[in-house]
């Protein structure tokens, strides 16, 4: 898959969340990841602002809306045969600033 491609595949993605009420996406990367289990994968990594202030996270709704145009821009790629149907696509959302959580805010499994 040529690199041109997923720079494609990020701008797609990054425009479309450009209306989100309450999530600032700051970036978008896509690449193409070897896979032991499946071969290749699609992995697009959505790098959100912090939450909403007041709110210990992102709106489900929101991130759910990001899924959706994350899996819209895959199935558009491959509609034109620029991604092979065969290849599992896959969202990664990561914070943009990453903080250790506090003892409080820990769970023991």
């Amino acid at each position: 898959m040529p690199a041109d491609l997923l720079e494609e595949l990020e701008s797609d993605v990054k425009a479309q969340t450009d209306d989100l009420e309450t999530i600032d996406v700051e970036a978008v990367r896509a690449e193409l990841r070897d896979d032991t289990a499946e071969g290749r994968s699609v992995v697009v990594t959505v790098v959100l602002g912090d939450p909403p202030r007041g709110q210990a996270t992102w709106a489900v709704e929101e991130l759910r809306r990001i899924r959706s145009f994350v899996r819209e821009s895959v199935l558009k790629a491959r509609a034109r045969e620029e991604i092979g149907s065969d290849y599992p696509w896959f969202v990664v959302f990561e914070p943009v600033d990453i903080k250790p959580l506090s003892d409080d805010e820990t769970v023991e499994v």
